[in-house]
């Protein structure tokens, strides 16, 4: 492709994606490679791409044979940024986890995070959003059962401040978490707290708390689940954050359910509905209903119990 140096570099970069790149994507990745479908379809006339159906979703391919080859070609340093910056913005902009809509995204997309984001630090070609998305990268993981922390040295090795740091060590803490290493995880959210404090973050150091304290819930170690739960929401009310409020005192109804305080607990579930309902919280309504229901089968109430769970559906 002599009359096309542009597609032979984009050739090798596409060679480095283990799943190809989303055909359904070439529109947003124009504003990073100039040109970008128009050298596609360059390639694709001398058939060095071919594009496959995976999951109802076109995919750009080299075909394995030649991709193998094009591995031992030096890439272009501004495409390989382009490429990055591509991704970093992806993951950033599509951080919610928890939003089904974005699982079509990001999913078919995670091996090529890792690759393009292990090639950067291989390289040196590190920045603030690259350290960002990495720890989305890795949340996201969590979040799908396939919790890794192979990115997490190489942001903790690169955060710019505190605040980021404290973010590296939150991260950490949320794997170690999900594999019950209950040691290193509560190492990992008292060090993101302390970071975090430095960093003078109100609504982290209150995100660090929450989880220090479901990690005492599950030794069983109430006092200080309460204890931590407490600070959370104390920072919460500084930062003035309704919905987060009212989820630190589900956390904490939940802890008086277990004390088998009834009286405090309906108090603070109560308290947790008015919140989330003031915050037009949908799901968190649902939830502290249930909970609600759930307390006055201990009492025996089963009319109150009936309308609980009702108006939860």
């Amino acid at each position: 492709m002599p009359e096309q140096p542009q597609a032979r570099i984009l050739f090798y970069q596409l060679a480095c994606l283990p799943d190809g790149f989303p055909l359904l994507m070439q529109d947003n990745m124009e504003s990073y490679i100039p040109q970008f479908q128009s050298l596609v379809r360059v390639l694709r006339r001398v058939a060095l791409v071919q594009i496959t159906k995976e999951l109802d979703s076109p995919r750009i391919h080299i075909l394995a044979p030649i991709q193998l080859f094009c591995t031992k070609f030096e890439i272009d340093q501004q495409m390989s940024i382009s490429v990055q910056r591509f991704y970093t913005d992806l993951i950033i902009r599509n951080a919610n986890y928890t939003n089904p809509v974005l699982h079509g995204i990001i999913v078919p997309e995670v091996n090529n995070m890792l690759q393009v984001f292990n090639d950067s630090y291989g390289k040196g070609v590190i920045s603030e959003d690259l350290v960002d998305a990495s720890l989305k990268w890795t949340q996201w993981m969590v979040y799908m059962g396939q919790a890794s922390n192979i990115l997490i040295q190489h942001s903790k090795n690169n955060a710019i401040n505190e605040k980021q740091q404290g973010d590296c060590h939150f991260t950490e803490g949320e794997v170690q978490l999900f594999k019950s290493d209950l040691d290193e995880a509560e190492g990992a959210f008292t060090q993101a707290l302390e970071l975090h404090t430095q960093a003078q973050d109100v609504p982290r150091q209150a995100t660090d708390l929450q989880r220090l304290g479901d990690l005492h819930i599950q030794r069983d170690n109430l006092d200080k689940a309460e204890e931590a739960f407490t600070r959370a929401l104390e920072f919460h009310i500084q930062a003035q954050d309704v919905t987060s409020k009212a989820n630190d005192l589900q956390r904490l109804g939940d802890l008086h359910m277990q004390r088998d305080n009834l009286d405090k607990a309906e108090e603070t579930f109560t308290r947790a509905l008015e919140l989330h309902t003031q915050a037009q919280y949908v799901l968190g309504q649902a939830n502290d209903l249930n909970s609600l229901g759930d307390l006055y089968i201990c009492r025996d109430d089963l009319g109150k119990t009936e309308e609980a769970f009702i108006t939860a559906l």
